[in-house]
């Protein structure tokens, strides 16, 4: 049961970063950066995330934003954003 819930949480997490990353549609996610612009971001501080978030290497967003604290607030919005 535990193995299942592992691979369900890389799954979306998995998903969340390709999301972010605009891998789904091969290049940038132009839908997530209107949302997070509606949220009150920068176009700089969406890409300066994104490309932080990517350069990273981080196993989870959790454990990217614990250690990148300039990043929270575009983080949790990113979050919210592709949670569905």
């Amino acid at each position: 049961m535990l193995a299942q819930v592992h691979r369900m949480v890389f799954r979306w997490v998995t998903n969340f970063a390709n999301e972010l990353l605009g891998k789904r549609d091969g290049g940038d996610n132009q839908q997530l950066r209107e949302i997070l612009v509606n949220f009150g971001e920068s176009t700089d501080a969406i890409d300066d995330f994104r490309n932080a978030f990517q350069l990273s290497a981080m196993p989870s967003i959790d454990s990217f934003l614990a250690r990148r604290e300039k990043f929270i607030k575009v983080g949790k919005a990113a979050v919210a954003a592709t949670i569905k």
